[in-house]
């Protein structure tokens, strides 16, 4: 053993981390039972740092970026000073794990290594990393316009957001609160500041509200959007308001153009100075009647 005392022994030969140690001639004197289970290797296997090198980075390029690596820090380093490293590892069974090295010179010029086997943390963090860039990109490239709003102004916006807006940067249109970037009246007659400051302050208190809204891009166009409030609470920080538009401003006109007709045509069989009578085809019911009729 390369300490004396049992408890050092002790905690060498049950700690949950590998431990290695390696003397002035770049020989390995000691390999904790961690070690072996982490890697599958023995000190017959690694007697070394060259036999070390070639075992645990097979690929020539990748082995020379690790040791381009080791020994530029340690011509750096002082006793007692710790450099962490993180390298993927070849072990014995020719599986690949990714460790996190921990070594530290010691006095005697003798330098001790900690392994910890990060894989599965690196595995977890490179699919939530993943995980955000698909939804970064569902969020960037959606059709509808998506706003991110902390109960006074937007923070955030997607690329949908600045053409409906006109806009080309996001500080141009995050620099707007959304009232700004509203007429002064809806069309039911209410005050567009009155009316939002209420419906923010029920998607704050409920959790989410759903409404048709008009809105007016910075080129002074009017359209209408469906818009969708749902508040996302954040622990002990200000909830976040996810907001999603979707533009209506067609189908508005449509029913506008619908309301229209109806109301010629109402007017039309209003206006036939005799009486009329509209009866269902099978039935032979009379299903409507004009002003002359009644």
């Amino acid at each position: 053993m390369f300490v004396e005392g049992d408890t050092f022994q002790i905690l060498a030969e049950n700690i949950p981390v590998g431990l290695a140690l390696i003397n002035t001639r770049g020989e390995y004197r000691y390999l904790n039972p961690k070690f072996r289970e982490m890697f599958g290797y023995d000190l017959s296997d690694i007697p070394d740092g060259r036999a070390w090198f070639e075992n645990a980075y097979p690929d020539e390029e990748y082995r020379k970026v690790v040791i381009d690596t080791w020994i530029k820090d340690f011509e750096l380093y002082r006793p007692g000073e710790k450099k962490p490293w993180v390298f993927r590892v070849a072990c014995k069974d020719s599986t690949v794990k990714t460790i996190h090295f921990m070594p530290v010179q010691l006095a005697s010029g003798e330098i001790l290594i900690a392994y910890e086997d990060i894989t599965q943390l690196t595995r977890a963090r490179q699919a939530l990393e993943e995980n955000e860039t698909k939804l970064r990109l569902l969020y960037e490239k959606s059709v509808d316009p998506i706003f991110i709003f902390d109960g006074d102004s937007y923070v955030d916006c997607n690329e949908a957001a600045l053409l409906i807006m006109g806009c080309k940067t996001r500080e141009e249109l995050l620099k707007y609160h959304p009232l700004e970037i509203s007429p002064e009246y809806q069309p039911d007659g209410e005050l567009s500041r009155n009316k939002g400051a209420r419906i923010i302050d029920e998607a704050k208190k409920y959790g989410g509200s759903r409404f048709e809204w008009l809105h007016r891009s910075l080129e002074g166009k009017e359209f209408w959007v469906d818009i969708s409030i749902t508040t996302i609470p954040f622990g002990n920080k200000t909830p976040l308001m996810y907001v999603v538009w979707r533009d209506i401003t067609e189908r508005k006109k449509t029913e506008k153009e619908l309301k229209d007709s109806e109301e010629r045509y109402r007017n039309m069989f209003d206006n036939i100075p005799f009486p009329t009578f509209v009866y269902d085809f099978d039935s032979l019911r009379i299903i409507d009647v004009n002003t002359f009729a009644v």
